[in-house]
């Protein structure tokens, strides 16, 4: 299929380029940017800006329903909508021009992958997932503030309100446990640095449950937002009304699955990381860090999930800590299995013990010696 074809079927006509000394400023604004607020990623202001200021980029007559920019893989291009205003596109200029950053290809120049998106899975697997990473990158580049929104009846605070928050939230969740590095690193170089980590936080084949959720999860937006569009050309009334259960039906079921999402966040999440705890020092960090999971929730009215587990985690948690101040360290992390008191079978004190005894420094033990000191 020809570029021209494929932009007519994502809604994208009349592109006009944009001229290079607009483009060199464009580049150098989300170059500083990218570099300065991820140092750890090999981002270096010189080298983006280069590679940005040759990314073709193009204004055009574009849908509603996207955002103010577009980065089309096919032509390596971004197209921008008509009208824009080019000193104020940080917001979504980012969120394109990382797209174009995370590409990998094979030395055909062929796009393997999307950072976390990966072409060779089938489909669009990984393509919800990449999306809300890409976000939350390019919301924390231009420093976007907190915001409490509320959409399906969820209530969330956000750094990215109006696009992608609730994939945001829940892959601001699951960063909690594996930290933002490993997931910035594979939304830039599409290795398996954040897909290893969630293996390892949340166990084994929890990766594809989660990426395949989110999948679902921005499936589901897509379509609610065709049956609202579709609500506002129906003139029959007895269609809009069909179309109005439909779109109720499709909002509650977006609020299920979200939520469904963070309780298997949660319960794996911590119940993974209580196992490891061995010592005192890290069931306090533990039960700190359960606490700190509330400020990330999505809630609903009737939300007691975080609550109940919280509670009952509780539980655990009083049970773990007087097993270790009784025992010591946990070792094996069972602390169901009967552990063997060493004292009970030192039936022979050392030489020092034994001189103590003798000198009536230490009691003698109720078991008497039957060999003689020599």
């Amino acid at each position: 299929m020809s570029v021209k074809s494929v932009l007519k079927r994502e809604g994208i006509e009349n592109a006009k380029k944009i001229d290079t000394l607009t483009i060199n400023k464009i580049a150098k604004r989300i170059a500083t940017k990218l570099s300065a607020t991820f140092p750890k990623h090999n981002l270096t202001e010189n080298n983006l800006f280069i590679e940005l200021s040759r990314l073709p980029m193009y204004t055009a007559d574009m849908p509603n329903d996207l955002s103010g920019a577009k980065f089309m893989v096919m032509n390596n291009s971004i197209y921008f909508k008509r009208g824009v205003d080019f000193d104020k596109i940080e917001e979504f200029a980012t969120h394109e021009c990382l797209h174009y950053l995370q590409q990998q290809t094979d030395g055909r120049g062929n796009v393997l992958s999307l950072g976390l998106y990966n072409f060779s899975d089938g489909g669009n697997k990984g393509m919800a997932i990449n999306e809300a990473a890409v976000q939350l990158m390019a919301a924390k580049a231009n420093n976007s503030a907190l915001d409490r929104v509320k959409y399906y009846e969820i209530s969330l605070e956000t750094i990215s309100p109006n696009y992608y928050p609730l994939e945001c939230t829940l892959l601001n969740e699951v960063a909690y446990f594996t930290g933002e590095y490993a997931l910035e690193h594979s939304t830039l170089y599409g290795d398996k640095v954040f897909h290893d980590s969630v293996e390892t936080k949340f166990g084994k084949k929890s990766y594809k449950i989660i990426r395949d959720a989110f999948d679902i999860l921005m499936h589901k937006e897509d379509e609610l937002n065709n049956l609202t569009n579709e609500l506002q050309e129906v003139n029959v009334k007895t269609k809009a009304e069909k179309i109005s259960k439909q779109i109720d039906n499709s909002k509650a079921g977006i609020t299920d699955l979200f939520l469904k999402i963070q309780n298997y966040i949660i319960q794996n999440g911590f119940e993974k990381s209580f196992k490891e705890v061995r010592n005192l020092e890290e069931l306090q960090a533990f039960k700190d860090k359960l606490y700190g999971f509330k400020d990330l929730l999505g809630c609903t009215e009737n939300y007691s999930f975080y609550n109940d587990y919280y509670i009952k985690t509780m539980a655990e948690f009083e049970r773990k800590k007087e097993y270790i101040e009784q025992y010591g360290e946990i070792v094996d992390g069972n602390i169901d299995k009967p552990r063997l008191d060493i004292a009970v079978v030192d039936e022979k004190p050392s030489l020092i013990k034994r001189i103590m005894i003798k000198l009536g420094i230490l009691s003698k033990p109720q078991t008497e010696y039957t060999h003689e000191e020599k």
